[in-house]
């Protein structure tokens, strides 16, 4: 009887370390993936580890694979933070969670690693190069995506030029920011069908990186 009491006080603790344990949360903070851990060649992958009742204090990640560099690891607050440096993208990746004083391996985790997308601007939310006057003028600013890419990190636009062709010279603006003012939609507005918009010298930024120039936006009006 003491041996099977024995048995379901182990089942009980095992069974509370390993619900720890699966409640713990080892995410890329600049990937919108939260099911998978994916980190980008070349792009700018905050690791964060928290939750799960572990004290961030006592643990590290550790990674077992010589193409996954972890940088220096940070705590605040609740969570940890670590730098992860990708060098290749061709096989998963192993990183774990491990107890800093045993070297326990808490948690393993596999990563997916792919090359940095490039940042592409888009207007508002529309789609394709062909919009309606209507789902143009809905739109109020202009933003950064990756397209086909769950990266992540924020770019911010930091002005543009606007052209429309309107019959008999084209029109040209330039504007601070990523918002579409007034001016500019009363241009669309006057736009015949058929009639094309572009946007472009699209100067955009991110917060650990220099200033770049995005790909012209070229929108057909019908």
């Amino acid at each position: 009887m003491r041996n099977t009491g024995f048995l379901a006080l182990c089942l009980l603790c095992s069974t509370a370390v390993y619900a720890r344990i699966d409640t713990m949360v080892v995410r890329n903070k600049w990937c919108s993936r939260t099911d998978t851990v994916v980190v980008y060649r070349d792009g700018w992958n905050m690791i964060q580890v928290f939750g799960g009742g572990t004290d961030p204090q006592s643990v590290r990640l550790k990674s077992y694979d010589a193409d996954l560099k972890i940088g220096t690891q940070d705590v605040k607050r609740d969570t940890l933070y670590a730098l992860a440096m990708p060098f290749a993208t061709d096989h998963k990746m192993r990183l774990a969670v491990v107890d800093k004083k045993t070297g326990r391996t808490i948690k393993d985790i596999y990563c997916i690693a792919e090359n940095m997308p490039e940042p592409e601007a888009v207007v508002g939310f529309l789609k394709g190069n062909t919009v309606t006057k209507k789902d143009l003028l809905a739109q109020s600013l202009l933003r950064v995506v990756y397209p086909g890419s769950a990266y992540d990190y924020p770019y911010k636009i930091l002005g543009y030029t606007f052209k429309a062709y309107r019959d008999p010279v084209s029109i040209t603006k330039q504007v601070e920011g990523a918002f579409i003012p007034i001016e500019i939609q009363k241009i669309i507005k006057d736009l015949k069908p058929g009639r094309a918009v572009v946007f472009y010298d699209i100067i955009a930024v991110c917060p650990d990186c220099n200033s770049r120039k995005l790909k012209d936006i070229k929108l057909v009006v019908q």
